[in-house]
């Protein structure tokens, strides 16, 4: 299975204001429910890797379409070949056959586009992993806010105040694009990575011995961020688990472990 849609609602992906005019921007729709007759576009992608979605004035291509413009990163290009489509409907499965086949206009070689599709896939698979991380670092945060309503000298405050301090180091902020990122967090790797997938989809051959090599030390970062993300969970986080639990305040739900990518790119 490559994609696949459902009448499920749609999350809003634009977390913070955008940089550029609404009009501008796509608002995916899940297919129509409704009787009658519906069309729906699949638009030869892979699904869109998870990703935090920093708005600057250059999120999106310069490639725009009025109502049209997909917000970055996409998921890479299926290949050319011949696929199937699938329709369920009240538990019956309609099937159509489907084709893709390569602008004849561009001359292109299999293997090289195989090879970009494997690095895509990588890059998105990274950027799920650092996604999941990020979201549990956000989630803590927002539990530690709670504790700075209280009385100055609470001892759960203090303690707040601090784990808040090294969580939002691993979260990160994001750099205009042509400062040099510094220090390692969640948002410089998913940036990294948001680039690199966009350099890697605009081409139709393979990609560089560079490309790969970025993926490799981004993903280190990322195996670096995630340890750094899980010790503070096992030590700083459970010693305030025990000091906040005592007082009976609201639950800090424990976090899963996310494993640091073994093969990082290779």
């Amino acid at each position: 299975l490559i994609r696949a849609y459902s009448r499920a609602p749609l999350p809003e992906v634009h977390e913070q204001p955008v940089h550029v005019a609404e009009y501008w921007i796509a608002h995916p729709q899940p297919p129509a429910k409704g009787p009658g007759m519906h069309r729906s576009v699949w638009n030869l992608r892979y699904p869109d890797p998870e990703a935090v979605h920093v708005q600057t004035p250059y999120n999106y291509p310069i490639a725009a379409t009025v109502g049209e413009t997909p917000l970055p990163p996409q998921g890479p290009l299926v290949l050319p070949g011949k696929y199937e489509v699938r329709m369920t409907v009240d538990g019956q499965t309609y099937r159509q056959p489907l084709e893709v086949k390569m602008d004849p206009r561009v001359n292109y070689v299999r293997n090289q586009l195989e090879s970009a599709l494997n690095l895509e896939l990588m890059i998105s698979a990274a950027l799920g992993r650092n996604f999941a991380a990020y979201q549990q670092v956000k989630d803590l945060r927002a539990h530690l806010e709670e504790f700075s309503k209280r009385a100055p000298g609470d001892p759960a405050t203090t303690v707040a105040t601090q784990l808040d301090s090294k969580a939002a180091a691993l979260e990160g902020e994001s750099v205009a694009i042509l400062d040099t990122p510094t220090g390692k967090s969640f948002i410089l790797v998913n940036d990294s990575l948001v680039a690199l997938i966009a350099l890697v989809d605009g081409a139709d051959f393979a990609p560089s011995e560079e490309s790969f090599a970025s993926l490799q030390r981004v993903c280190v970062a990322m195996n670096g961020t995630l340890e750094e993300w899980q010790q503070l969970k096992e030590k700083e986080l459970v010693a305030f688990h025990k000091l906040v639990d005592s007082q009976k305040a609201d639950a800090i739900p424990d976090y899963p472990s996310i494993p640091a990518d073994a093969n990082c790119g290779k």
